[in-house]
């Protein structure tokens, strides 16, 4: 079993690589005898094992860097930033042309995506590639004074 992309697990690679091995093995047995076709069997379920983890596993990482609201005014526009290790977000409320809640995050190393919740649910900005904003702006609901801001890698 080898690991796949967001956590998933994934045999398909095995399913192949057995596949494979066991018809070259066959082929081998009718050609070259039964005990060439063993050693050839483990030298080959070693190379094909090695090849396949190092081609085909992904490393997940995850992380994240979150704020929320606690202790700030809605009465007019407010802006405040957060860092956790490699990423970072710029958050707050924006009165300019609509009340609204905002996320902007960033990730130096990872693919990422801006969130923010605010009473009418949670809210989630494009999945951008590393070192580029990932932006999400909503309109904010009256009288809402708990959101939570983050960006997630």
């Amino acid at each position: 079993i080898l690991p796949y992309k967001n956590g998933y697990l994934s045999t398909v690679c095995c399913d192949i690589a057995i596949m494979l091995i066991d018809r070259l093995v066959a082929f081998k047995i009718e050609r070259d005898g039964c005990m060439k076709a063993r050693i050839l069997k483990r030298i080959s379920a070693m190379v094909l094992a090695t090849a396949l983890m190092v081609g085909y596993t992904n490393v997940v990482s995850a992380g994240q860097v979150q704020a929320t609201s606690s202790g700030r005014s809605f009465s007019r526009s407010w802006t405040a930033t957060a860092e956790n290790g490699t990423g970072s977000i710029t958050y707050g409320y924006n009165t300019d042309w609509i009340n609204e809640d905002f996320t902007w995050g960033n990730c130096s190393d990872a693919s990422h995506t801006a969130a923010v919740r605010n009473g009418n649910g949670w809210h989630y900005g494009p999945t951008k590639s590393k070192g580029a904003v990932s932006k999400i702006e909503v309109v904010h609901k009256e009288h809402e004074t708990s959101i939570k801001y983050q960006c997630n890698w």
